[in-house]
C-alpha cells in the first residue's frame, strides 16, 4: 500500500492518492521481492500527481515491468456517512447488560469522525433493550 497526502502552506489538503497492490495466488516470490524493493524507493505519490501524472500512469510505473490488471475502481470522497440510523444500529450491537445500564435515560452519541451529535431518546433505548432481551429468549 502506498498512500500520500499533499498539504499546502496553510495545512490544507490539496490532493491525496494511493495504490493498493495485492499478491495473487501463485505469484512468484521473486516478483513480490522486486515490487517491495521498487516501492521502497518510489517517489511520493503527491509529487507525481503534482507533476500532472494520473494514477493509472503512476500504477504502471510502480509495478513495471509487470502488467497491471485493474480489478476495481472506486471513487474516494471526503465526507462522513454517519446518520441517526447508524447510531441506532451501533447501539443495538451492544451487549444486553450495557444496554440495560442505559435504559431509563436518553443518550447523546457523538460521531468519532465528524463530531456530529445525535440524541437517542429514552424510548428508543428501551426499544433496543426489549429487542435485545427478545433475542436472548
Amino acid at each position: 500500500i502506498l498512500v500520500d497526502v499533499g498539504i499546502d502552506e496553510e495545512g490544507n489538503v490539496t490532493q491525496a492518492g494511493g495504490l493498493l497492490i495485492q499478491r495473487m495466488p501463485g505469484a512468484p516470490d521473486g516478483q513480490i521481492d522486486m515490487l517491495q524493493e521498487r516501492l521502497g524507493s518510489f517517489p511520493p505519490i503527491d509529487e507525481l500527481l503534482n507533476d500532472g501524472q494520473y494514477i493509472d500512469e503512476i500504477m504502471g510505473k510502480a509495478v513495471s515491468p509487470l502488467q497491471v490488471k485493474e480489478l476495481n475502481r472506486q471513487p474516494v470522497d471526503f465526507f462522513c456517512r454517519c446518520s441517526r440510523k447508524r447510531f441506532l444500529n451501533a447501539l443495538s450491537m451492544l451487549n444486553y447488560e450495557d444496554l440495560k445500564e442505559m435504559d431509563g435515560e436518553g443518550q447523546e452519541m457523538v460521531c468519532q469522525y465528524c463530531n456530529n451529535k445525535e440524541f437517542i431518546s429514552k424510548d428508543e433505548i428501551e426499544k433496543i433493550v426489549m429487542d435485545a432481551q427478545a433475542k436472548m429468549n
